[in-house]
């Protein structure tokens, strides 16, 4: 499992992604409008495919996960994915994760 912030080399691939799995874009939270084309996330790659995608939203020193997809099963994609942006939670000082 290879974890990489998502660029634009993946970036139609990802917004595919949701697309067909979130119905995205956009995406709502919390009463707003969110437009996940453009979010910050990580995705998983084995031998070149994505196996996950996690997007998220930082603001107000609160990190939100707004989308989160592993495509293969019980071996700690989701998890690492989680732990990604957890790390750049705690790098950006938020409260909230």
């Amino acid at each position: 499992m290879n974890i990489k912030a998502i660029d634009i080399e993946y970036r139609e691939a990802v917004n595919t992604i949701l697309k067909n799995e979130w119905n995205c874009p956009p995406s709502v939270s919390k009463g707003n409008t969110i437009d996940t084309t453009v979010l910050s996330g990580f995705i998983s790659l084995s031998d070149g495919e994505i196996n996950g995608v996690i997007t998220y939203n930082i603001e107000n020193n609160e990190c939100e996960i707004v989308t989160l997809n592993s495509f293969d099963g019980n071996k700690g994609i989701g998890m690492a994915l989680i732990n990604s942006v957890a790390t750049v939670a705690k790098n950006n000082s938020c409260h909230r994760l």
